[in-house]
């Protein structure tokens, strides 16, 4: 199960693709931040029976587009090492000072975890840049 720090439940993620409860193998989720703003959102991952799910040894990689289409160029990449955290079953992305050049506007993005040759983008969504009055 994929759980948002808030409580909302998802689904099962590694025994892979298969268990994914979605039709489209993917959660679901709009951001919204405003300009600027330091934001952390932390995403559980746990089992069906609500054990956690340990993520260490998985690459992990979020793109930011403003397309929704493979071929469009990332305004915002986030990896392990840039803006993105595993502790245990959690994932925290990190938002910050990178969005203050971003437009108001929609953006797009995906989360793609791999792992043992395997690959899976289980979470995607608009990001949402609202309006900073100061800056």
């Amino acid at each position: 199960m994929f759980v948002l720090s808030d409580g909302v439940g998802l689904a099962e993620i590694w025994d892979m693709f298969e268990n994914l409860t979605f039709e489209s193998r993917q959660a679901l989720f709009d951001i919204q931040l405003v300009q600027g703003d330091s934001k952390d959102l932390v995403f559980a991952f746990n089992d069906d029976a609500g054990n956690p799910m340990t993520l260490n040894g998985y690459t992990i990689r979020m793109d930011i587009k403003s397309e929704d289409k493979l071929s469009a160029p990332a305004v915002l990449e986030k990896t392990l090492a840039n803006g993105l955290s595993v502790e245990a079953n959690n994932l925290t992305i990190s938002f910050g000072a990178e969005t203050k050049p971003l437009k108001l506007d929609t953006y797009y993005y995906d989360i793609l975890f791999s792992k043992d040759g395997k690959e899976a983008r289980l979470v995607a969504g608009r990001l949402l840049i609202k309006n900073s009055i100061t800056i």
